[in-house]
């Protein structure tokens, strides 16, 4: 996340205010981008000294055979926190492994408990203790923890960990220490003030905290609780820069407080919270059995319905939108640091879509929520459309922030509200359409850090969609987009992962072998409906797609959570909701009824059991739980839609 552009403001003055760190040029990008050509440079944040110091309070031990000897004097069952695996392929360890030690490793409550009735290790597994463990790639999603027998069997583990819910991990690691009696997570003094954060109560938060801080006998563990509550409801409320500020005086006022140093980390945006990852809501009593009852932070099933999942997802949302209208917590950076700003106009371009279709539907009743939506949606179309926030020279993600705005604000375009209506003009739309077919290739297609087809999909389901809605796009380069897309296809309905040259699309009888049938069942849908759009394709094949994506669901499923390719057909986990949300639009253009019934029902039943502990969405760390709960509602809504 960055911090949101401020008018009238001297940025020299500000990087002095905030120590002119490295990382305020990750924050400051729109502001940079033109200064800056197509780079795939990644500039990251380097942790200050109170930072480093995030979860050293827990009494770690870092070689399993000390553990285990330690484990037989005491008695005591080994906690064994695996940050990563020696052989896996995951992005952004040190970033996952900060949100650990910046979350549930800060807690006073958590390190009490695994201090006092635990010997703690903090390492990743050798090889040979993968095997003895059971710790394989894909098997075990990092982050996790192991809990060993003082002989130094396994007695059970909890991996996939993305929602970091305080309470509950609190609970999950109370439970797997076999401990009767239960330590609240928060102080006594501060417990009022964050009722009313879970209950999303932000501005009574804020002044509850305020009144608490005000009494004279207040320790400074529970100062800086209250701190960090002031600064988590400044967040919820869009203040971003007025949370930072909190957090970084409450962190040097009290430099020696195990949650001074998470502060810290969240002031550098590096922690969880403000990445979105550590939720604090109400959960229902069923949710405190996750990590037991189910993998991770994954909710058991049949926890919630689908309008508490729509609902929950819908207050998250507005909760992680800037006073700007911009949504900032993805750090998806493989295309450099000077692509994230593209990154962020895609991403708010879809949480901006999947807040309209929640007001859209909202009839009657709820009125308040209905204006909240209303400012949002709106505040988001005007942060997607200022020229501003594109960063024009990148050539890495800049497809995503021309398509999906472009979608979104034809949606605006569209919507049941006047007010909404406004903020898409016919220029903007010319404009965003002209965007987007200036960066088509020579060849015709489209490219995301490669040309490849499903990007070109994406493209010409976008100008499809403008053109239906009577807006001008250029035919030919319509044409010549549709028959790139074409030559992708194999003869039975695959298509490469990166598209392919002249000479071998001009062969009619190409064949995929079956491991690119499997790998490209996930893309499949969203290529066939552009084709299907584009009057290359026939409902019979566009059903074939869509069944093919059913069929090998489980290889896309693979890389839930997973923060790269795996080495099965070359899936990520950030494509999860990606082929998700593309199946559920196909699926809206089936024309046999019954067959499109069963297909929504198919779907709805994988998504259901797909929601985090707190009711939201999430598929990468690198994209982030906006992205993932925005595509989540956009399915639900094309599936309600059918």
């Amino acid at each position: 996340m960055k911090i949101n552009p401020l008018p009238n403001c001297r940025y020299d003055l500000l990087l002095a205010r905030l120590g002119a760190s490295v990382l305020l040029l990750v924050f400051l990008t729109p502001v940079l981008h033109a200064q800056q050509a197509n780079s795939t440079k990644k500039i990251r944040v380097q942790p200050n000294r109170l930072s480093k110091k995030i979860g050293s309070a827990v009494n770690w031990q870092t070689d399993l055979d000390a553990a285990i000897a330690e484990s037989k004097r005491s008695g005591k069952p080994i906690f064994w926190y695996v940050p990563t695996l020696p052989d896996t392929f995951m992005d952004r360890k040190i970033e996952i492994h900060r949100y650990m030690l910046a979350g549930p490793f800060s807690w006073p409550a958590i390190i009490k408990t695994l201090n006092e009735n635990a010997v703690c290790l903090k390492t990743p597994p050798t090889r040979r203790q993968q095997k003895s463990y059971g710790l394989q790639t894909y098997e075990f999603v990092e982050p996790g923890f192991v809990i060993l027998k003082p002989d130094g069997t396994k007695q059970s583990q909890v991996d996939m960990l993305t929602t970091l819910q305080p309470v509950w991990i609190n609970e999950l690691i109370q439970q797997s220490l076999g401990l009767s009696a239960r330590v609240p997570l928060y102080s006594q003094g501060a417990q009022a003030a964050w009722k009313l954060l879970a209950e999303q109560d932000f501005e009574g938060a804020a002044a509850q905290a305020k009144l608490d801080l005000a009494k004279a006998d207040v320790a400074d563990a529970e100062r800086v609780e209250l701190e960090l509550i002031s600064g988590m409801a400044a967040f919820r409320t869009g203040d971003h820069q007025q949370a930072l500020n909190i957090w970084k005086a409450a962190s040097e006022r009290y430099p020696n407080e195990p949650l001074a140093w998470k502060a810290s980390a969240e002031a550098q945006l590096i922690g969880p919270f403000a990445r979105g990852f550590e939720a604090h809501r109400e959960l229902p009593a069923e949710v405190m059995t996750a990590g037991i009852e189910s993998r991770g932070s994954a909710a058991p099933k049949n926890v919630y319905t689908q309008q508490q999942l729509q609902s929950r997802s819908t207050q998250f949302l507005l909760s992680m939108q800037g006073s700007d209208g911009g949504f900032r917590d993805c750090d998806y950076d493989y295309g450099g640091t000077d692509s994230l700003g593209n990154v962020h106009v895609a991403v708010s371009s879809l949480a901006g879509l999947a807040l309209l279709g929640r007001h859209d539907r909202l009839v009657d009743g709820a009125p308040e929520l209905k204006k909240r939506l209303v400012s949002s949606v709106s505040a988001a179309a005007k942060f997607v459309s200022d020229e501003n926030n594109l960063n024009k020279q990148d050539r890495d993600e800049i497809l995503w922030a021309c398509a999906f705005r472009l979608r979104f604000l034809l949606a605006c375009e569209r919507s049941v509200d006047p007010q909404i209506q406004a903020v898409a003009s016919p220029a903007q739309i010319a404009r965003m359409v002209e965007s987007l077919e200036a960066i088509q290739s020579k060849r015709g297609n489209w490219y995301h850090e490669y040309s490849n087809p499903f990007v070109t999909a994406t493209a010409l389901l976008a100008l499809e969609e403008a053109a239906r809605a009577q807006h001008s796009v250029d035919s030919k380069k319509f044409a010549k987009g549709a028959e790139s897309l074409a030559g992708d296809r194999y003869q039975n309905g695959a298509f490469p992962y990166v598209s392919a040259g002249r000479k071998r699309t001009n062969n009619p009888n190409r064949d995929a072998k079956r491991s690119l049938q499997i790998g490209s069942a996930g893309r499949r849908p969203l290529c066939e409906l552009a084709l299907f759009q584009c009057k290359k394709s026939s409902d019979q094949q566009l059903v074939a797609a869509v069944k093919a994506s059913f069929e090998h669901h489980k290889a896309l499923a693979k890389a839930y959570k997973y923060d790269n390719h795996t080495n099965n057909y070359v899936y990520g986990g950030f494509f999860f909701w990606y082929d998700m949300r593309s199946r559920c639009e196909a699926i809206k253009f089936v024309a046999d009824e019954e067959q499109r019934a069963k297909f929504v029902a198919q779907q709805k039943a994988l998504m259901m059991g797909l929601p985090e502990v707190d009711g939201c969405f999430v598929d990468s760390h690198e994209l982030g739980r906006v992205y993932g709960t925005a595509m989540a509602l956009i399915c639900f809504d094309l599936l309600e839609s059918n």
